[in-house]
């Protein structure tokens, strides 16, 4: 199979060249790509701020929605048609990992478990979930990433009670969606943080949410005029300091400090013992904590029912556009671009 594909080669340098997609392994579904998301941890990829990718060259993108061309002789979850969300979330299914593309003039490129960031992808069957056509599909592609791992985060490891108090630090498509599962959990105040004033005038007219920009870095000054403590904080940012100040104002005797943000390699956190004397839990959360595959359609269920377009502004990209996408993500212009195949 021929396609176009967007291949990361180096540090802020994706091309989009021509591969030739081989033909599914007996566990891998092939899919034509509709849309493609992008979130902050590729953008870390491209960005290689975790150090040298040694899988380059290498085709990205972790979630999307996408049709089924053909499956493998193993495939039980999905059948040609179906239509499916794609995650570098596990789910049930096997897991076919060192998937090679070829390139005439580049060789092999590496495309892992999962890959969206090409016309057609192959896929391991344990990373796709089969959904529902629905008139506005893009939607769909934010169940490959920030709904699932922020539901995940606020309804199940932290468990936000009604008319509780919580504080989100990062404002990004992970922090957007927390803030969305805080307001359907009834939350009585979300305080929202961030750096970039952009992404904080979209949410500050909504119910309970209060917003504070921590352009000059000086949050924990910030907060003591804001707020006491409260019930829940949550970072998405992966900041070290960040984390430190959130587990500070974090209430004593039940209060939880949730981490879901990828923090940056060999990165310590400075703790007092008495924060954990005091009754404070420090917590992280990875995507599921129990079966992702269950988990998955009660979150679409709630996803779908709920209205996103208030918190979700999404700019669409053609992929030969990638690298402007993924600039916009970095410059805050864009909270989650969307590339159209």
């Amino acid at each position: 199979m021929k396609s176009k594909a967007a291949i990361l080669f180096s540090k802020k340098k994706i091309k989009v060249i021509d591969v030739t997609i081989p033909s599914p392994d007996k566990y891998q579904v092939l899919v034509k790509n509709i849309f493609s998301s992008i979130c902050h941890t590729q953008l870390g990829e491209y960005l290689m701020k975790r150090g040298h990718d040694k899988y380059l060259p290498h085709c990205m993108g972790h979630e999307g929605i996408a049709k089924v061309i053909a499956v493998g002789s193993q495939v039980k979850k999905v059948k040609k048609n179906d239509y499916v969300v794609l995650s570098w979330i596990k789910g049930d299914g096997n897991e076919k990992n060192g998937t090679k593309y070829i390139s005439k003039k580049f060789g092999l490129i590496n495309a892992g478990p999962v890959n969206t960031f090409s016309k057609y992808s192959l896929v391991s069957e344990n990373r796709i979930y089969k959904v529902k056509k629905i008139n506005d599909l893009k939607k769909l592609t934010l169940m490959g990433c920030a709904i699932p791992t922020a539901f995940n985060a606020i309804f199940n490891s932290l468990k936000v009670k009604a008319n509780s108090t919580i504080i989100i630090a990062g404002m990004g498509g992970l922090g957007t969606a927390c803030l969305h599962a805080s307001m359907l959990a009834k939350a009585n105040k979300i305080i929202c943080i961030d750096i970039n004033r952009k992404k904080l005038q979209k949410i500050k007219n909504l119910k309970n949410v209060v917003t504070i920009c921590n352009d000059k870095k000086n949050l924990k000054s910030l907060l003591e005029k804001k707020v006491k403590y409260v019930d829940y904080t949550v970072d998405c940012t992966g900041k070290i300091e960040i984390i430190e100040d959130l587990l500070t104002f974090t209430k004593f005797l039940g209060g939880k400090c949730l981490i879901i943000g990828n923090p940056e390699p060999n990165k310590k956190i400075l703790l007092d013992p008495w924060q954990f004397i005091l009754g404070k839990t420090l917590l992280g959360a990875w995507n599921s904590n129990k079966s992702f595959e269950k988990n998955f359609y009660k979150f679409l269920k709630i996803f779908l029912e709920s209205n996103t377009k208030k918190f979700f502004v999404s700019k669409t990209y053609r992929l030969s556009n990638i690298n402007r996408a993924f600039e916009d993500l970095k410059s805050g212009k864009v909270l989650r671009p969307t590339i159209k195949f």
